[in-house]
């Protein structure tokens, strides 16, 4: 189709403006919709290969979260030693901590910090763009790092280098107690863009994002500084006894005294872990053990299966999914109709212009081939104006609300997409030229040229 052809197309369709107007805000919705429901699937179906590549929902076992009562806080340390006693029995195979530390500061603004232990970042897969990643040395750490090693997003990775060192600090001070603790974290690598994702322990497919303002670091043990200003001492008395019951370290002088913090048994107390039971277990019964230790244990905790949690939401992403799409055959097959309906209207009506065209050397033949090339800058036109707000929109929420980590990458238009978006205004042009271009066959000639005269 040359350029002067498209011109007069253009010239004929503006001819029928109201017409074509009509037709292309047809097409525009039928597009807009299909646009739609390919984001819906493209953002859910990245999300979902990104937890299933993550998380084995068929041998993961959570907490419910609505079973805890704090008042059986205290009782989750001998859950703990019961747990570790079944995967040294070969029921479970790893006890999987995903937690959220304290926030790091970075250009006046805070960046909440994740801890994970070893099994979550080799399933993660870190695509590094500067640094490394961490080693078995740091993800297995058993005493305090004096630099906690950290891995950051693409984002942050533009404001902060290799090497370079931030504080988290605390500092407590009333008349009984002083404490005090400071973490220096240093990053030792940079992700590339869209390579860190963020979920918590029990998360479901709605949970997981892609967060290029993550910050990961291993699992640490860290010191707490506590100064005891009571007669009694009673809160040393107190952090001695606490750390006995968690086999923690710890080191007195005077009315002083250094708590060694554990990470990984903090992640279990705050219930921010996942059992991942042995492949060759049947993970009903390792859930009935697990919440038969709870009982006995009197922390009462409850074990449900990731994939029972995931049911319903996979069940109304189907729907939605499904809902969507017969939406959109419906406009889709609406538009067929209505540009059939005009273009044979327009038929009807332009046989004297069409007379005009044979008289002059055309044929039947170039009439349906111009009824086939209205049809199709028709569509055109109506998917340009849909695709070219769209990628304003898609370039607006990924550069300006990429510090929303619920908002980066929402929406996503790629050559794929535009492939598709071609494929089915190809696809429309089609169906809506076959009755119009019989008509024409049957198109008496001799009639036409009559109606020149």
């Amino acid at each position: 189709m040359t350029f002067s052809k498209i011109i007069l197309i253009l010239k004929s369709l503006f001819k029928r403006r109201l017409a074509t107007i009509l037709t292309i805000l047809q097409l525009s919705i039928c597009t807009f919709s299909f646009l739609i429901l390919i984001q819906f699937n493209k953002y859910y179906y990245t999300r979902g290969n990104l937890y299933n590549s993550i998380i084995d929902v068929n041998r993961t076992l959570v907490i419910d979260r609505s079973s805890y009562n704090s008042d059986n806080f205290s009782k989750i340390k001998d859950e703990l030693n019961d747990l570790i006693k079944l995967k040294n029995n070969g029921y479970i195979s790893e006890i999987r901590v995903l937690s959220k530390g304290g926030s790091l500061r970075v250009n006046n603004t805070y960046y909440p910090y994740y801890q994970a232990s070893e099994g979550f970042f080799l399933k993660l897969n870190i695509k590094m763009d500067k640094g490394r990643m961490f080693n078995h040395e740091e993800l297995t750490q058993l005493g305090p790092f004096e630099e906690i090693p950290i891995i950051i997003g693409h984002n942050l990775g533009k404001v902060l280098k290799i090497g370079d060192t931030l504080q988290e600090t605390y500092k407590y001070n009333d008349s009984e107690i002083t404490g005090e603790y400071k973490k220096v974290f240093k990053v030792i690598g940079i992700a590339k863009p869209s390579s860190l994702i963020t979920l918590p322990a029990n998360a479901t497919i709605f949970d997981i994002f892609i967060n290029d303002n993550a910050i990961y670091a291993p699992l640490s043990v860290w010191k707490y500084y506590l100064t005891d200003k009571t007669k009694n001492k009673s809160y040393i008395n107190r952090s001695i006894s606490n750390q006995k019951k968690y086999n923690l370290k710890y080191e007195v002088n005077n009315d002083k005294i250094v708590l060694y913090n554990d990470e990984f048994i903090s992640s279990i107390l705050n219930m921010d872990f996942q059992i991942i039971t042995n492949e060759n277990k049947n993970i009903d019964t390792i859930k009935q053990i697990c919440n038969n230790v709870s009982k006995k244990n009197g922390s009462n905790l409850k074990f449900i299966k990731l994939q029972d949690k995931n049911k319903p939401i996979i069940e109304l992403l189907n729907q939605s999914f499904i809902g969507i799409l017969v939406f959109s055959i419906i406009l889709f097959l609406f538009s067929i109709t209505g540009i059939i309906g005009t273009t044979l209207y327009s038929i009807n009506s332009r046989k004297k212009e069409f007379g005009i065209r044979i008289s002059q050397g055309s044929t039947l033949y170039g009439i349906a081939n111009l009824i086939f090339s209205e049809i199709l800058i028709t569509n055109i036109i109506s998917s340009i104006i849909v695709i070219l707000p769209f990628k304003v929109l898609e370039t607006y929420i990924n550069k300006y609300l990429s510090n929303n980590i619920e908002l980066s990458y929402l929406l996503s238009f790629d050559f794929k997409n535009l492939l598709q978006v071609f494929m089915l205004v190809l696809a429309t042009t089609i169906l809506s030229s076959i009755i119009p271009i019989k008509k024409i066959a049957k198109l008496n000639i001799v009639d036409l040229l009559k109606g020149d005269r």
